[in-house]
């Protein structure tokens, strides 16, 4: 005749172990999908295009504040990279499906990178100023107009307090009525140390222009 006190405990002990692995299941940290690598062996040689934050404004079918996802895949005969993005904040424009976000293009891939532009990697967040792809293999898809004359990178310092530097310095030339940070060697390391993606902190060692985000944003929001 078997224990029903021992049967119980037994019973208890499978539904707490079924719980536990169950709830480990559900909150298991999601690993990033990145690209193969971030800079290619060779350089895609291009012509940079001079946009102004008004001239890719109006070219842009959408402007936000967009978190590279996951890389979704490559074409190394177009030499393009597909990521899954999600806007944060738009200025202009909307996506499709707002909730579901969208297929953010970006030139290079990892046979050949374009010159001071590696490629993104979850996490990453932008100020990007998008054109709708038209065909290709995924809906919803948007690339950055002006490729990465008109990129700006985002970061952030200790307090949260947000920034948008511009490695090239083509869009910062007309934002003469915003403060410039770029001389501001101890805001730079701060940003620097506190950037998780040393990808990006490098690149604001050589940025062209240092903005606050709320700065900008403000300039973005008289277009609307």
């Amino acid at each position: 005749m078997k224990n029903p006190i021992k049967t119980l405990v037994i019973a208890l002990v499978i539904a707490a172990l079924t719980v536990t692995f169950l709830f480990a299941g559900c909150t298991a940290t999601h690993e990033a999908v990145l690209p193969p690598v971030r800079i290619a062996e060779k350089e895609i040689k291009a012509l940079i295009p001079a946009y102004t934050l008004e001239s890719a404004y109006e070219e842009s079918d959408v402007v936000a504040l967009v978190r590279v996802g996951d890389w979704i895949a490559e074409d190394n005969e177009l030499l393009i990279t597909y990521y899954r993005a999600s806007a944060e904040k738009v200025f202009k424009g909307s996506f499709e499906d707002a909730q579901a976000g969208f297929t953010l293009v970006q030139e290079g891939c990892s046979k050949q990178t374009l010159r001071e532009l590696p490629l993104f990697a979850a996490g990453n967040e932008l100020l990007l100023f998008l054109t709708k792809a038209n065909g290709g293999p995924y809906d919803n898809a948007y690339f950055i107009t002006g490729n990465y004359s008109t990129l700006l990178y985002r970061v952030k310092d200790t307090s949260g307090e947000a920034y948008l530097f511009d490695c090239i310095g083509n869009m910062g030339k007309d934002m003469k009525d915003v403060q410039d940070f770029l001389n501001d060697s101890a805001l730079k390391n701060r940003l620097k140390e506190n950037e998780p993606d040393e990808i990006t902190a490098e690149l604001l060692g050589h940025a062209g222009w240092l903005f606050r985000e709320s700065d900008v944003s403000a300039l973005l929001k008289t277009g609307e």
